[in-house]
């Protein structure tokens, strides 16, 4: 089982698993998923999701065009559900205990 991912990064993914969005749709979806404890910038955001793509967690879905500039729709893969269930099942069985020892 791989070591317990960021908690910004899980959420991208998390985010992710919704369908298509850009950037920003990402970024407003970890601020709600979050209950606004994570409020990522976008740059940050962009780094997470150029990095998901290298890892093949994420892929570009598709580009709108918007004005003067084209806006990329950002999708998750199968190895990133692969990695979101994992990760979502190490964090419930570390909630587990958590709340075994309160």
């Amino acid at each position: 089982m791989p070591r317990p991912m960021e908690m910004k990064r899980f959420y991208t993914l998390l985010a992710l698993a919704i369908g298509p969005q850009h950037a920003y749709g990402i970024r407003q979806q970890i601020i709600a998923d979050s209950q606004q404890n994570f409020v990522p910038d976008l740059t940050t955001q962009k780094r997470i999701i150029d990095h998901f793509i290298k890892l093949g967690f994420a892929e570009i879905e598709g580009v709108i065009e918007a004005g003067s500039s084209d806006v990329m729709l950002y999708s998750i893969t199968e190895k990133g559900r692969q990695r979101l269930r994992q990760q979502s099942m190490l964090f419930r069985d570390i909630l587990k205990i958590a709340i075994s020892r309160i």
